[in-house]
């Protein structure tokens, strides 16, 4: 009977312990929403951590091959019955895919108290086009059909082009749609689409507006660019990328008439959407070319104006020269100032006015050039022409301006005059011998520790001490906080940077200067706002400074800057000495400015 007592006794204490055991396994298991999607879809992965045990750490998802990923964050369920803690940890994901094919989404393992645990692997298929949903069956639940309330058409975004076909350096106007009809919880990141072989050109201001589909209402905010091709051929726009946290919850959302305790209780899930690429067909400008032309297209004036009709010889006149209309102003090439034989010619200086008035390219470029006559007499200053490729009638124009005429009369010559020194007599300026005076009150003088000195001396130790501590404080601060690094010593950095290109353009050595002049103004930016420099976007700058409550100005400013930024890294043999220093000179002034602020 004892012995059967003790056997039982045993028998408890070994299913405690197994228990004990099995208690603090953990569990883990991944799912995805559909095994078969399209490229333009995407795919959503759920793992779910489960356990009688706190503590559960974070899965260690593999590198998918085929996907980008991206977290759209995670939920937890905590419980605790007779002392023991159950945990059960949900994270979201979101695969965007890359390519079509068939692919796996490897074992995701978590290790926890020296044992390693894992999910079996999951294959998912890619096609090209639309996948074909399986209906929902006829007997599901009301409640599990307004759970899935979400429909594919609550949100996505488009990408159009004005036009498929075009010239060289012909404007297309490319427009980026976001659609949604329901509450966005943050704000979207864009990523523009790849623009290989065009010249880009942000056209603001970004439009905001409502309208109906299918009788579904929508807000709709729509971004454009313009783009002029390089050269002939068939070339692609890429696939532009948004990423947003959209409302996800039974009681859907709308966007134009919001209620408080919706927007309380409604979760966040993360829509990564993709555009499709668009087909380009950029055909040769037409043969044979005017002898003049230097690939200037769209619809251009050009005039010419001097300052003065009369005046002596060997005094200046400014001559300019003015190119205005619509099209690429940036690639209008430099006026040839030939036939001033009668003139000295100095250098050229040009500057630029670009507008984008109701979507359009348009502006004007103008050419400044100071001439001296050489003799006197009446001298004419001839006509000057300028060819450009009309894409709308599709013929080669030429434009010209008028003669002029200037009165020059015999000024005087130049003379060398000198400056003669006439001797003085010698002044006395002071006597280095006086005498003694014997009439000076001496007063007593204060006691060493009252005098200012002294006080100073006591007091400069611990000032010593202050200034070494802040000093060691400063310089870990560079050495464990990043952030802080880069945003201490962007300043000195660009300074450097910028007195570097000064040298170079002062030494006529322009061609350093174009790999320097824009990474100056990316890499000042990038660390004053703590962002990586590559693939920095000028859209992603405009949100980073408005963020920071920086003044449109010089926002404004930054972007104009940008643009010729761009024209130098892509089109450095355009660009000349005094653009350059202009560039230069500007970028300084901007960083001196947001030095002030940032």
């Amino acid at each position: 009977m004892k012995f059967s007592k003790n056997i039982i006794f045993l028998s408890i204490i070994c299913l405690l312990i197994i228990a004990k055991v099995y208690s603090q396994e953990i569990t883990i298991n991944a799912n995805v929403d559909k095994s078969r999607l399209s490229l333009n879809e995407q795919l959503n992965l759920q793992v779910t951590v489960s356990g009688n045990s706190s503590g559960l750490p974070k899965p260690n998802v593999p590198q998918i091959a085929g996907f980008t990923i991206y977290s759209s964050g995670t939920s937890q369920n905590v419980s605790v019955v007779n002392g023991q803690v159950s945990s059960s940890l949900i994270y979201n994901y979101v695969l965007v895919p890359n390519s079509a094919g068939k692919f796996t989404i490897e074992p995701i393992t978590i290790s926890f108290k020296g044992n390693t645990y894992k999910t079996v692997p999951i294959p998912v298929e890619v096609v090209h086009g639309q996948v074909a949903q399986p209906q929902a069956p006829q007997q599901t639940a009301p409640q599990q059909a307004q759970a899935s309330s979400q429909k594919a058409d609550d949100i996505f975004i488009t990408a159009t082009v004005d036009r498929k076909t075009a010239y060289v350096n012909e404007q297309i106007t490319l427009s980026f749609k976001f659609f949604r009809s329901v509450q966005i919880f943050s704000r979207p990141e864009y990523q523009p689409p790849n623009t290989n072989g065009f010249w880009a050109e942000d056209l603001p201001p970004q439009k905001e507006y409502v309208t109906t589909i299918d009788g579904k209402r929508y807000a709709v905010t729509e971004v454009k660019t313009a783009l002029f091709p390089t050269s002939a051929g068939k070339f692609t726009i890429g696939s532009a990328m948004l990423r947003c946290s959209v409302r996800d919850f039974s009681q859907g959302g709308d966007p134009f008439n919001d209620d408080f305790f919706n927007s309380f209780f409604a979760q966040g899930r993360t829509k990564v959407l993709n555009t499709n690429p668009i087909e380009i067909n950029i055909m040769p400008l037409p043969e044979p070319k005017p002898k003049n032309f230097k690939g200037a297209v769209g619809k251009y004036e050009i005039s010419a104006n001097i300052d003065k009709t009369k005046t002596q010889t060997n005094q200046p006149i400014t001559l300019t020269v003015t190119i205005s209309g619509k099209g690429n102003v940036k690639s209008i090439p430099e006026v040839d100032f030939n036939g001033l034989e009668g003139f000295k010619k100095y250098e050229t200086l040009s500057s630029q006015n670009i507008s984008k008035e109701n979507y359009i390219v348009s502006g004007s470029r103008s050419f400044k050039k100071i001439i001296v006559s050489k003799a006197a007499g009446n001298q004419t200053i001839p006509s000057f022409e300028f060819v450009f490729f009309n894409p709308e009638d599709k013929t080669y124009k030429t434009v010209r301006t008028n003669a002029m005429q200037v009165n020059v009369s015999q000024g005087p010559k130049e003379e060398y005059t000198t400056t003669a020194i006439q001797t003085e007599g010698v002044k006395v300026l002071g006597q280095d011998i006086n005498f003694i005076k014997t009439n000076v009150n001496i007063k007593n003088q204060k006691p060493v520790y009252k005098k200012i000195f002294f006080i100073i001396l006591q007091i400069l130790p611990f000032i010593v001490l202050i200034l070494v501590w802040r000093y060691k404080t400063y310089r870990e601060k560079l050495q464990f906080d990043i952030g802080y690094a880069r945003h201490s010593k962007a300043f000195k950095i660009a300074k450097k940077k910028i007195n570097e290109l000064k040298k170079s353009i002062k030494q006529n050595n322009i061609s350093n200067c174009h790999s320097v002049i824009f990474d100056t103004l990316i890499s000042y930016l990038a660390d004053k706002l703590n962002v990586s420099s590559a693939g920095m976007t000028s859209t992603q700058m405009e949100s980073e400074l408005r963020n920071h409550k920086i003044a449109d100005e010089i926002i404004k400013n930054i972007i104009s800057i940008w643009g010729e930024c761009d024209l130098i890294r892509f089109a450095p043999s355009k660009i000349e000495k005094i653009n350059i220093e202009n560039i230069v000179t500007n970028i300084e002034e901007i960083i001196n400015n947001l030095e002030k602020k940032l």
